[in-house]
This record gives structure tokens, sequence and C-alpha cells, in this order.
């Protein structure tokens, strides 16, 4: 465009020089903007609500997000139709529904690339209110300065964790039946089972100790196998679960010497 208002080239030869269609710099060179304006302007249908109004909504997802209430599509939809009537901005939004549409949605996703859609972790009360910044730095100050007192190596730093396990297969595979028929099932071992709580731990360094299991049964036995060692109460409040893991720990660890502050510790 600068070549041909400039006059150092025609039409047709810029056509051919730059690759670009000779009716496009035709009528391209007859608007009154700058070339720098129309190779930045976005091609396409424009968005409904304009920069500074579609800003807001954005920092309120990430926002609720930050708290643990993050927004669903249906939910942003609607948001996007109030904002729009609210503003007397012009739409194609849905008046029966009052929402924006699937293909809005795609748009906004594309405009916004650090967005995304995911399926969140349920998360409990108790955790989101003590995950808080006060919380994790202090954990950190009292783990560097343990850390610089002691200096552990990485086979002495174990992590612990648990998980919940069903015997019972919670979803069935697809299978080809009878076309008109209203009930399908398969066979499981059970409908509901119960469910088995697994205690994991494991160094920094790769050594792990067997995992103890906790099933749900009437007797108050101690079962015990070559691999995993098992307890099988009606009932275990915390600290008796703790005092025997830490038994499992060092009956089942050949390389960890027994420390004082565990072997002396007086849980019931």
């Amino acid at each position: 465009m600068t070549a041909v208002k400039t006059g150092q080239m025609g039409y047709l030869k810029a056509a051919k020089h730059f690759g670009v269609p000779r009716t496009t710099l035709f009528h391209l060179c007859k608007k009154e903007r700058r070339p720098s304006e129309i190779c930045n302007t976005q091609l396409g249908r424009k968005p409904v609500l304009p920069p500074e109004l579609e800003k807001q909504p954005c920092e309120y997802l990430l926002e609720m997000d930050n708290r643990l209430f993050g927004l669903s599509r249906t939910y942003m939809r609607r948001m996007r139709y109030q904002l729009a009537s609210a503003n007397n901005i012009q739409h194609q939004f849905s008046e029966h529904l009052k929402l924006a549409g699937k293909k809005w949605f795609k748009a906004f996703l594309r405009r916004h690339p650090n967005l995304s859609i995911r399926k969140p972790t349920g998360t409990s009360f108790s955790r989101a209110l003590g995950f808080n910044r006060e919380n994790v730095h202090t954990f950190f100050d009292l783990l560097e300065a343990e850390m610089d007192k002691h200096k552990f190596a990485a086979d002495r730093i174990y992590n612990v964790d648990e998980t919940g396990l069903t015997i019972v297969q919670s979803r069935c595979s697809e299978i080809a039946f009878l076309k008109g028929k209203r009930q399908v099932g398969a066979i499981t071992s059970a409908e509901r089972g119960s469910l088995v709580t697994a205690i994991l731990c494991m160094s920094a360094g790769g050594t792990f100790v067997p995992p103890t299991q906790k099933y749900e049964r009437s007797t108050g036995k101690r079962c015990s196998t070559r691999n995993q060692v098992c307890f099988s109460p009606v009932r275990l409040d915390s600290n008796r679960i703790i005092y025997r893991l830490v038994q499992n720990f060092f009956s089942q660890s050949k390389t960890i010497k027994r420390r004082s502050h565990f072997a002396n510790t007086g849980w019931p």
C-alpha cells in the first residue's frame, strides 16, 4: 500500500511483488487509513462485547477459580447475555433461553488462549481453608529449618499418602444388546462395595514400604502377608492407625534405623 500510494509501483506490479490479490490491494488503497492500522485489523465477525467489557468477566472468572468456585459453561453464557442486555448492546443471543450461543463460547476461548475447560477435582472445605499463603509459608519455614539442622538425605525423606479403593468396578464398558430392550445389566461382584483405605509410603530416593490397607470387617484381627500388612478392625481412630503405620514402617524397612522420637512415642 505504501509503494502504491507513493507512486513507486502500480497495482499490478505491487500485487505480483508482494503476493497480494490486485482487487484486495485496490480496495485497501481506497480507504483513508494507515497501512499499520489495516494490518492490525482483526478479520471475521467482531465480538459482541467491546474489549473493556469482556475483560471484566475474565478477571471475575479467574478470581472465582482461585476461590475454588469455578464457573461452568452455562453460567458463563448466561452472564454474557445479562451483561449485553444490561448495557443495551445489540446481540444475537437466544431471548428464549437467555443464554449466549455455543459458537460464541468457542470463539471466546479462542480469543483468550490462557483459559481452558477442565473437570475440577472435589476439594473439601477444610482442606481449602487450610491451604492458604500463611500456612504454606509457615510449613516451608519449618521444613527449611529442619533440613538445615539435620541434613536429611534423599533416602531419609518419606512421603505418606492415602487413597480409597473399591472392590466393585464403578463403570462398565458398552455392550451390544437387543434393540428396544428397556434395561440392560452386567454381572458384578456386588452392587455396592465397601471402601478399602490404602496408605502408601515412599522416599525421595526411591525406597518404598509395602502398603498398609484398612479393611472394614467385623473382627479386629491383624492379618499380614509377605508384600503387605492389613488391619481389619471395625473402627480405628487416626492415632491408632498412625501408630500401626509407624510399626509397619520400622518392621518392613530394612535400611532404616529406629529413631528415639518414634520409638518412645506413647500412642494408644
